[in-house]
């Protein structure tokens, strides 16, 4: 089964286009983007993640369309940028109230308690408060 296809997707920006780019992620597989700067790599990402709409394409998770099935793809696909810098003075629990909203039913609590204790995080606190990650 197709986990993930991409045929001809298409993002135009003033002074860079991805062009027609196309691949193919089965169940059980894992896959990797590499490339120079500029190369489209961020880009494939956000139109995967429906934080930019590509000018042309196809994205199919699980073989549905994720133009108009968003919501019921983001119930079973988790995406983590390299880094929380966007809410970096907001308590965890606060970051985790909201990601909780994404996933509705599907969150786990259980999980998320585990980690939150083998991590020996603190709900009150802020990712600026943590220590940074290695690497």
């Amino acid at each position: 089964m197709d986990i993930l296809s991409l045929q001809g997707l298409t993002k135009r920006y003033p002074a860079f286009t991805l062009d027609h780019a196309g691949f193919t992620v089965c169940q059980g597989e894992i896959m990797g983007l590499i490339g120079r700067n500029g190369a489209g790599k961020s880009t494939t990402l956000k139109c995967l993640t429906g934080f930019v709409h590509p000018d042309e394409g196809d994205i199919r998770f699980f073989g549905m369309p994720l133009a108009g099935h968003e919501r019921e793809i983001r119930q079973r696909v988790a995406f983590m940028s390299g880094g929380v810098d966007h809410y970096t003075r907001k308590k965890l629990h606060t970051i985790t109230a909201v990601t909780r909203s994404f996933y509705e039913e599907r969150w786990d609590e259980e999980a998320y308690r585990r980690y939150m204790s083998l991590f020996n995080l603190d709900e009150d606190k802020t990712p600026a408060t943590l220590s940074p990650a290695c690497g």
